[in-house]
């Protein structure tokens, strides 16, 4: 992937990525994990400029990066408010008028939820206590609970309307047809419809920030899923979408990729205190495998050929990882659309022989399960036909033995 390295054989410059649908592609997710901040640590310390553009609230985004969040900027609010270095670069609002007529529009919409979004603060006028606490709980808003928007005396950055069953067509064209001109309308997901104010936008807080720190958009990466990424992703000079984004993202961005934290690591990777890091981390994942393998049956020759083969494929690496730390399956890699957790399920058939064996043959059997299964990730990823084959028209893994 040279192309995420270099634009018009100009080094990257700058990198800015959406975080939800992109560097975030696990619902839920509440901060980056570790050694994604640490690839964003080594971007930075190798002169790369690093900046966060995202739907969410300020506070919310600059917590999940602590004091390396002090080195960044943060384009929020969908590019209403931007931050560099925890100082303000910009903030837009939409005009009183304007967010009173929204919000009439907004909230008697049978089976949605509405959101106001100021600088500190989200306000919303609901008896849906679950909406509530997922804000506060799963994605860490600070949210108020008020009797009546018009208690709201700060300036208004962002209006949003959830719909949970996705955003329907015809509120989506009715809120354009009022309001382009007015405001700006975008989707800022499956599910959220966002309007701010006209002339604000990703794009234009990317314009704020690269003023403020002179950035060259020319070398500047973007990564984006969103309708509302489409202005930042345009003007820069290299942009890459996600597989699993928009059509008409995927459709204007100059390349689409499957994960955004993977472009992030090798740019990471121009930094040799990085591979350092890296080689570290991953000497201490092999040294947990053979521990782990030590407790089942697979004999030293086995273990070293599993390990040799993570070497060089950093998807399986990367499961087996994740599994190491968390005790649980990531289920990112895929192949032909089969994770991990598949393969498991697919091999349960064939460890269910161990279940009436004696204790001794028990206590491995979770462990075993789960190498073998890594292990045929890995050879299918070599040669993928036989196992998808096998995949759809057998159970698991024969032994003699069993």
């Amino acid at each position: 992937m040279d192309f995420a390295l270099r634009v018009a054989g100009k080094p990257i410059k700058a990198v800015v990525t959406d975080l939800d649908g992109t560097l975030f592609q696990t619902k839920g997710a509440e901060k980056p994990e570790p050694h994604v901040l640490k690839y964003i640590e080594n971007i930075i310390d190798s002169g790369i400029f690093f900046a966060i553009a995202t739907g969410r609230q300020y506070r919310n985004v600059r917590d999940m990066f602590g004091k390396l969040g002090a080195k960044m900027g943060f384009i929020v609010e969908n590019g209403t408010y931007v931050t560099y270095r925890d100082e303000t670069v910009s903030m837009d609002h939409l005009p009183r008028d304007i967010a009173d007529e929204l919000i009439a529009d907004m909230k008697d919409i049978a089976g949605s939820e509405m959101m106001v979004s100021c600088a500190d603060v989200n306000y919303t006028v609901t008896d849906n206590i679950p909406f509530v606490e997922h804000l506060r709980q799963d994605v860490k808003y600070v949210t108020e609970i008020i009797n009546d928007y018009s208690e709201i005396k700060t300036p208004i950055l962002k209006i949003s309307i959830n719909f949970p069953e996705g955003i329907p067509d015809d509120k989506n064209e009715f809120f354009h047809k009022k309001y382009d001109g007015r405001a700006l309308v975008q989707k800022g997901g499956p599910k959220w419809l966002d309007i701010m104010p006209l002339g604000s936008g990703k794009g234009e807080g990317l314009k704020h920030l690269a003023d403020k720190v002179g950035m060259d958009l020319a070398q500047t990466l973007t990564l984006g899923d969103s309708e509302n990424d489409l202005e930042m992703m345009k003007i820069s000079g290299l942009s890459l979408a996600m597989a699993t984004g928009f059509d008409i993202v995927k459709e204007n961005a100059d390349a689409v990729v499957e994960s955004a934290e993977e472009i992030i690591r090798l740019c990471a990777a121009q930094s040799e205190k990085y591979l350092e890091y890296e080689n570290s981390e991953n000497e201490k994942i092999y040294a947990a495998i053979r521990q782990l393998a030590a407790g089942t049956d697979w004999d030293e020759g086995r273990t070293e050929r599993f390990i040799e083969g993570l070497r060089s494929d950093r998807s399986v690496r990367k499961e087996v990882r994740h599994f190491l730390k968390t005790g649980n399956i990531l289920g990112e890699y895929r192949i032909s659309g089969i994770s991990l957790s598949d393969v498991i399920v697919w091999q349960v058939d064939h460890f269910k022989a161990y279940m009436d064996r004696h204790d001794r043959m028990n206590r491995y059997r979770q462990e075993r399960l789960f190498l073998e299964s890594a292990e045929v990730m890995l050879e299918a990823t070599g040669d993928p036909e036989p196992f998808i084959r096998k995949f759809h028209e057998e159970s698991g893994t024969d032994r003699e033995d069993l």
